[in-house]
């Protein structure tokens, strides 16, 4: 039987493992804390999130959005139905008037609404429309660069399933 001298390196153990990775853990952590704390988008305090699919759930994730800080402003409303779109409007104004910041120019009505939501400069989307529309509107979102919350579900059959896999 061969004893471990002073000399010769022992194996690491489970325990050592878990050591180093609770600590890199740990000061990961505190680094993305730090991050977060500090970063915002575009250079300037205010995120501004456009909301696409303007039905009950789309404008209850939308106040949910808004609830994650001060910083955050609605600024853009699309939606294929204009009923719809006002009833959000009135609902979102009325729950968070300090950070509802949507004016005329930033509702989009229609089928292309969701294309012109993305070109309108908002800095995160909202995306809680009909089911059927979801992959097509994820896929837009992410590829013009859009930080996205995406209601589920993603897709309803396995075509719209692998595009919203291919965009994420």
């Amino acid at each position: 039987m061969k004893m471990n001298t002073a000399s010769e390196p022992r194996a690491p153990t489970r325990r050592d493992f878990l050591k180093t990775s609770a600590a890199l853990a740990g000061s990961a952590a505190l680094g993305q804390l730090a991050l977060v704390r500090g970063v915002h988008a575009a250079g300037n305090d205010v995120i501004r999130i456009g909301l696409i699919g303007c039905g009950g759930r789309g404008t209850d994730a939308a106040i949910n959005a808004m609830n994650a800080g001060p910083d955050i402003r609605l600024v853009a409303l699309a939606d294929i139905f204009e009923e719809r779109l006002k009833a959000s409007l009135e609902r979102l104004k009325e729950a968070k008037p300090a950070q509802f910041a949507v004016k005329e120019d930033g509702c989009f009505l229609g089928f292309d609404a969701y294309e012109k939501l993305l070109a309108s400069g908002v800095d995160a989307v909202v995306i809680a429309p009909c089911s059927h529309f979801i992959p097509t509107i994820l896929k837009a979102a992410i590829g013009a660069g859009k930080h996205v919350f995406c209601e589920k579900p993603h897709g309803i059959d396995i075509p719209g399933l692998k595009v919203s896999m291919a965009a994420a």
